[in-house]
């Protein structure tokens, strides 16, 4: 007995992705069928029939009667379809690009014929009505019955017969025959559902294993394969992707010189490609991690091609987010104005607000709290003669995901950076940021229903190629901490320690965190020990809170806390500004600035 797509889809919400794989090959010809409708070339058609799949599947979850399955699978497909329309810089000519699905041996007298089998079919389809269209290619594509197209459709399987039956009329006898072998020449590859469980597969394991020396082997296989294919529009776009993840894998290892040279070749093909709006993004990628590695004309010609290209566009995420990088410039570039980059920061924060972005947000609102309260200290601070010198900036978001019974340290997103002037190692113990800053990102920091002396491990990013280990331990639900803001009683005291470091591991990320929470106040002391024993020891100076509550971690927004380093000599004085600037379901977003300076004068013996 077949099992219905209502079955199919509670069983694929359960785990069971065998399940999945029966609705991709029930339905992947009509999928195939309305894209190929809606965009009119062969293959895009089939990379867009994939993406709609993986779109369904991630989205399955939010599919309240999975009866309904059918129509909901086809408004996604059409969708996707019309996102991909609404990006290109001209329409394509229907089944130009038949020629790119030919096998290689074909011969040039096999190639011209099909390209004129193409020309005639689509002609005697573009005459029927935009309905019958619709219904000849969907029927034809995959050999589906009327019931099946009918489903798919959401119409009468009578309308269907109907439509066929004009269409059929309306078409001379010979010309169905080539309409079959046309379409039939183009169905999907046998292994289309293998496909789509792939990238599904990869896309998992890139969410959990950090295992980014991985990823930059998947991708030479796969680059080394692309040079034994034909060179067309569709193996472009794939060994694009595979170059992008290339580059991205080396970027999060820290091997940022290394990601450009990826990244450029990536935007190569991009522009041969000519899709506008994805070269503007891929211009913007590029400018940003020329940013990273400190080249800095060249970050800002290509920042300001992709905001000409957004603004041609009308894209208000590409807008804000070049507009929020050049905010950021006047942190740290002495030539750059700091009320310029107050005005860059609020144009953005205006589009991120529009475009109901709480964590971009919270970023520029860090960013302008910043430039207002340091000016251009950061920029163009000065030192004594002699003296070795190091400054430390930053303004960020950093993200919490808070439950009733767990909180989830995110990450953060932004500016920061250092600048030093010095040799040797006067400045080992110094500390950029704290308290969260450092931690790795996707951390369960909090669980409420554990009790003291339990702990949980996870896998996380340790900064090299390979991911590292984390624990963490309630340690105490008694603690007495005595800070600037005030002594504080039966605190709540977490230990979070890494292991498993890899050789390539990045310092700042490994060590021994302890935090020290008070009940309705949140966060009062941190203590980071690194693995070079170097520590450092953040306090509570000040808070503000909207609202009173016992919560050991209180995220209402407006709630503002300041941190302060415990050893001003030992390290450098410091100032941490943390504020609840957003609240969106269970995501919280906190605004962070900071800076700190420090000289040391170094006497010769």
């Amino acid at each position: 007995m077949e099992l219905t797509d209502e079955i199919l889809v509670k069983r694929t919400l359960e785990g069971d992705d065998f399940a999945f794989c029966t609705l991709v090959k029930r339905h992947r010809g009509v999928v195939h069928g309305l894209c190929y409708h809606l965009v009119h070339n062969f293959t895009d058609a089939e990379d867009l029939a994939q993406e709609a799949f993986i779109k369904v599947y991630f989205g399955l979850s939010t599919l309240s009667n999975p009866s309904k399955f059918m129509g909901w699978m086809r408004q996604i497909t059409s969708n996707v379809c019309h996102d991909w329309l609404r990006h290109q810089k001209n329409n394509s000519v229907p089944l130009e690009a038949i020629s790119d699905q030919l096998a290689a041996s074909e011969s040039p007298e096999e190639i011209c014929e099909a390209n004129e089998l193409g020309e005639t079919v689509a002609k005697a389809i573009s005459s029927l009505s935009e309905k019958n269209q619709q219904t000849v290619k969907l029927y034809y594509l995959d050999g589906r019955s009327c019931e099946e197209v009918a489903s798919f459709m959401g119409v009468s399987v009578s309308v269907i017969q109907s439509r066929l039956y004009e269409s059929r009329k309306q078409l001379k006898r010979e010309l169905i025959s080539m309409v079959e072998e046309n379409l039939e020449r183009h169905k999907l590859s046998q292994d289309f559902e293998e496909k789509i469980l792939k990238v599904i597969e990869q896309a998992k394991e890139a969410q959990t294993k950090y295992a980014y020396g991985e990823t930059i082997e998947y991708c030479d296989k796969a680059l080394e394969t692309l040079t034994e294919l034909p060179d067309n529009i569709k193996h472009r776009r794939m060994k694009k992707e595979a170059l992008w993840l290339k580059g991205d894998a080396f970027n999060r290892s820290n091997s940022r010189e290394e990601a450009v040279k990826y990244y450029e070749e990536s935007l190569g093909l991009e522009n041969e490609i000519g899709d506008k709006s994805a070269r503007a993004y891929a211009i913007k990628e590029s400018a940003r991690h020329y940013s990273n590695v400190g080249e800095v004309e060249k970050a800002t010609e290509y920042y300001r091609q992709a905001l000409k290209m957004f603004t041609e566009l009308e894209d208000k995420t590409g807008q804000a987010e070049v507009l929020q990088w050049f905010g950021a410039r006047s942190i740290w570039d002495a030539n750059a104005d700091v009320e310029d980059g107050i005005s860059c920061f609020r144009k953005a924060f205006d589009l991120f607000v529009e475009l109901a972005d709480k964590q971009s947000e919270a970023s520029c609102r860090a960013g302008i709290d910043y430039l207002k309260h340091y000016g251009r200290q950061s920029s163009e601070i000065s030192f004594k003669e002699g003296a070795h010198k190091i400054v430390f900036y930053g303004a960020v978001c950093e993200t919490f995901i808070k439950s009733p019974d767990n909180v989830i340290y995110v990450g953060f997103s932004g500016t920061l950076g250092d600048r030093m002037w010095t040799e040797g190692d006067e400045f080992k113990n110094t500390f950029d940021s704290g308290p969260f800053r450092h931690m790795p990102d996707g951390i369960k920091i909090l669980d409420f229903s554990l009790s003291v002396g339990d702990s949980w491990s996870m896998s996380v990013p340790s900064g090299g190629k390979k991911p590292m280990k984390i624990t963490v331990t309630i340690q105490s639900d008694s603690e007495i901490a005595s800070v600037p803001a005030g002594k504080f009683l039966n605190c709540l005291k977490m230990k979070i320690a890494t292991s498993d470091e890899p050789e390539d591991y990045e310092e700042n990320r490994c060590g021994i965190w302890e935090f020290i929470y008070a009940p309705g106040v949140g966060l009062v002391k941190s203590t980071f020990i690194r693995r070079d024993r170097a520590i450092g020891i953040a306090q509570l100076v000040s808070y503000t809170l909207s609202e009173s509550s016992k919560d050991y971690f209180p995220l209402a927004s407006g709630n503002k806390w300041v941190y302060e380093w415990a050893d001003k000599d030992g390290i450098f004085p410091t100032e941490d500004v943390y504020q609840v600037t957003g609240v969106k379901d269970n995501n919280y977003y906190v605004s962070h600035y900071y800076f700190a300076s420090k000289e040391a004068t170094i006497v010769n013996p």
